[in-house]
C-alpha cells in the first residue's frame, strides 16, 4: 500500500508544479458537472493526459529505480544468489509500475475519454 501512495504522491507533485491549483480544481470540476465550456474542457483534457503519462512514467522510473538498488546492493547479491528467490523480488518490485498503470487506467485515463467526449460534443 505504501508504494500506491508514493506514485501517488510524485503524480500530485508533478501537477502542482506544471499546473496552477486553480486549474486542476477547475479540471476536477469539469469532469462531473452536466454544463460545459470549452475552455475548461481543453485544461481538464490537458491535465487528465498529463496525469495520465506522468503516472505510468513515474511507475516505471521507480521499479527501475528499486531494480538498480537492488543490483548495486552487494548485500543483495550475496544473500540471494538462488535465482528462484531473486526472482520472487523481483516480481515484488514490480508492483510500482503496476499501481502507475494501475492508477492510470482506472483513474485518469476514463476521465480523460469522458471529457474528450463532451468537448467532442460541445466544441
Amino acid at each position: 500500500m505504501k508504494s500506491l501512495f508514493i506514485i501517488l504522491f510524485h503524480i500530485i507533485n508533478l501537477s502542482f508544479i506544471s499546473f496552477k491549483i486553480s486549474y486542476i480544481q477547475n479540471a476536477f470540476i469539469t469532469a462531473f458537472p452536466r454544463s460545459y465550456n470549452g475552455h475548461s474542457l481543453r485544461l481538464g483534457l490537458e491535465l487528465f493526459s498529463f496525469m495520465k503519462t506522468v503516472s505510468i512514467t513515474c511507475g516505471t522510473l521507480e521499479t527501475f529505480t528499486n531494480w538498480i538498488i537492488m543490483f548495486l546492493s552487494t548485500g543483495f547479491r550475496a544473500k540471494y544468489s538462488n535465482n528462484n528467490e531473486t526472482l520472487g523480488i523481483y516480481g515484488v518490485s514490480l508492483i510500482m509500475m503496476f499501481y502507475g498503470i494501475f492508477i492510470t487506467f482506472l483513474i485518469f485515463k476514463p476521465m480523460k475519454s469522458h471529457l474528450k467526449k463532451e468537448f467532442n460534443k460541445h466544441c
